[in-house]
Formats: structure tokens, C-alpha cells, sequence
């Protein structure tokens, strides 16, 4: 958490005051200095901030804990404006699913699995899952508008 709160913009003072907070508190817990502990709300609170800033470590600790159970942490595309679900929803969604089953495919026809291809092949696995749950976002929301009608009376369309 110190690093995301060193990345942020006026570094751990700036992250301070953004959580009106005293710089010198903060900076204690951050260190684990002497009976200072940084609680998880405030680790939180930094992650949450630090990510809205764009700052790169803003999401380590999120990783670490996810690594440590085998999982993995997808971030859902933002909220989209598109109110009409076209092909082109499915279109991408299928498109980075055959980026991945190609370079699976080819990286493995040798036998050998580099590091370099790993790294290429968990790219664009994250951009599946990415392309999906922008679907999914889509959809979840088309059916809670479409349920929102249904129980105000609309009906079926």
C-alpha cells in the first residue's frame, strides 16, 4: 500500500489529505512504525483512490491477495453508453477467444512454452475476459431495465 500511496499524485501527503487524514499518522501505519497498522478500510480506501488516479501499484495488494487463492483479478470495461447490444458485442468477445486458442495453439506446437509466450497467451486471456464481461455488463443492465418495465406494467416488448 505504500507504494500506491507513493504513486499518488503529492505522494503519501497528497493521499493524506484526499483521506483527510495527518500525513504523520498515516505515514506510521504505512511503515508499520512501532504499534501503527494501516486497517484494511484505509488499505482500501488507498487502493480505491490510488486506482482512480491511474496509479500503476494501485492494485497490488488486490493481485497479491488474489494470487494467494488462484485467482486472478479482471477489471470490467467501463459502463458503456451503447444502449443497443449489436454483433459487435459478440463479434469481440469471439475475436479475442480465437487470439487465445491460436496462440495456445502455436506456442505449444513446438513442445516448448516460453516465458515470453506465457506472458502473450495471459494478455489476451485477460482481453477475453474483458471482451465477456462487457457483454455481461450489457446484458445484466438490459435485463434490469427490461424487468424495471415489466414490473411498472410495459410488459414484453
Amino acid at each position: 500500500m505504500k507504494r500506491a500511496a507513493q504513486a499518488y499524485p503529492g505522494g503519501i501527503e497528497g493521499m493524506a489529505d484526499r483521506m483527510k487524514r495527518k500525513y504523520s499518522t498515516l505515514d506510521k501505519e504505512l511503515r508499520a512504525s512501532g504499534t501503527f497498522k494501516l486497517g484494511l478500510e484505509d488499505a482500501v480506501e488507498i487502493m480505491t483512490h490510488s486506482h482512480d488516479a491511474k496509479c500503476p501499484p494501485a492494485l497490488d495488494l488486490l493481485n497479491m491477495m488474489a494470487d494467494l487463492v488462484g485467482a486472478e483479478v479482471v477489471l470490467l470495461p467501463d459502463a458503456s453508453d451503447d444502449k443497443t447490444c449489436t454483433a459487435t458485442h459478440v463479434a469481440n468477445l469471439m475475436r479475442e477467444c480465437s487470439d487465445v486458442v491460436a496462440s495456445a495453439s502455436e506456442s505449444v506446437a513446438d513442445n516448448d512454452l516460453s516465458p515470453n509466450e506465457f506472458a502473450r497467451i495471459e494478455k489476451q486471456w485477460a482481453e477475453m475476459l474483458h471482451a465477456g464481461q462487457g457483454l455481461m455488463r450489457y446484458l445484466r443492465a438490459k435485463l434490469q431495465a427490461d424487468q424495471a418495465r415489466w414490473s411498472n406494467g410495459g410488459g414484453a416488448r
